[in-house]
């Protein structure tokens, strides 16, 4: 009990100073403000922070709590000079690759509303998973599935190799998840896994809302539709929001994307000049009144761009939403597109 206290209490104490960002105005983490390179958080990291057969190890919690407050100091090319050092093949990098190119098993949202591909929105916590969502903390291994994290002890690695998820050595921690996707007129485009919990596809996005929550715009604020590519596939602006709580992590987010239609395997990343995101929320913790948290991303010549507005570290960990607004707008060939949730 004072082992699960004392990582509660770091977790109130750092999000209540660094690790909430109060003001929905202030630019991204890394995106002009100086700060150190991903080398020298990795410098800073890497005494406690270990490779073993493809994840991530990280001798013990505050070690971990350190590494993600690390991280969220860092969004686009940063983090994906960080990801690309760490050592592993990230979920992060897995994203990138299935996204890069038309695959007759579909995209990656695609595959997340069918179950067929673990969905982690935050890109900051995707990024020491490895690809079957696995990482370690001090002696126990940690396997993230879609609606629950399997924990055992780093000894009974076998477990691993058989897929034995039943083995009475795993302690299962329930992860509350939906996948919510919809176009600008609320028609539900993606919802399987909201539907296969028997839950009610709808645009709420608080209280109860956990998951990934993610709306389409196919017109430019001019009521246009948005421009083609250079080989005449349409395009168009996604606005995401997000709220996921692991067994030592939680976090809330929005996020900008910007896709186009591919041939075969549905919506694809397509960059755009230009992509912003901001949001601004009333949030809780366990045990304590609401409190507004807000940030802000943008970037050039990208795909996507994303912003934590809040993140706790630690066990017993959770964010409820009181209320949120988030506002995405993206600059293609010319036009501007944007969208309010």
């Amino acid at each position: 009990m004072k082992s699960n206290i004392k990582y509660v209490l770091l977790a109130l104490s750092l999000a209540s100073c660094e690790k909430v960002n109060m003001d929905p105005a202030s630019p991204a983490a890394g995106a002009s403000a100086p700060s150190a390179t991903a080398k020298d958080i990795n410098a800073a990291i890497e005494e406690g922070v270990s490779v073993q057969n493809g994840r991530l190890v990280f001798s013990t919690e505050d070690q971990f709590v350190t590494t993600m407050k690390q991280l969220q100091e860092y969004a686009g090319a940063k983090l994906t000079e960080w990801d690309a050092q760490n050592g592993i093949t990230s979920l992060n990098e897995y994203y990138a690759e299935l996204n890069a190119e038309e695959r007759e098993d579909g995209t990656v949202d695609f595959l997340i509303s069918q179950e067929k591909l673990l969905g982690v929105p935050d890109e900051k916590f995707a990024s020491i998973l490895n690809t079957d969502g696995v990482f370690q903390v001090g002696d126990e291994i940690h396997k993230i599935n879609q609606h629950e994290e399997l924990i055992f002890p780093a000894e009974r690695e076998d477990i691993l190799l058989k897929g034995n998820w039943d083995d009475p050595d795993i302690k299962h921690f329930p992860i509350d998840y939906k996948y919510v996707a919809e176009d600008g007129g609320g028609k539900d485009v993606g919802g399987k896994i909201a539907k296969q919990q028997g839950q009610t596809i709808t645009a709420q996005r608080t209280g109860n809302f956990y998951g990934w929550y993610e709306q389409h715009q196919y017109t430019d604020v001019n009521g246009r539709t948005l421009p083609k590519t250079w080989n005449d596939r349409d395009t168009r602006l996604v606005a995401v929001q997000w709220n996921v709580t692991y067994y030592f992590y939680a976090s809330h987010g929005v996020r900008t994307k910007y896709e186009y239609k591919s041939r075969f395997a549905g919506w694809l990343w397509n960059d755009a000049s230009n992509l912003a995101v901001d949001g601004t929320s009333s949030v809780r913790r366990s045990g304590s009144p609401a409190f507004t948290v807000g940030g802000s991303s943008s970037d050039t010549n990208s795909s996507s761009t994303s912003s934590n507005l809040v993140w706790i570290g630690g066990r017993g960990v959770s964010i409820s939403i009181v209320s949120s607004v988030s506002h995405h707008s993206t600059i293609y060939k010319g036009a501007t597109a944007r969208l309010t949730l």
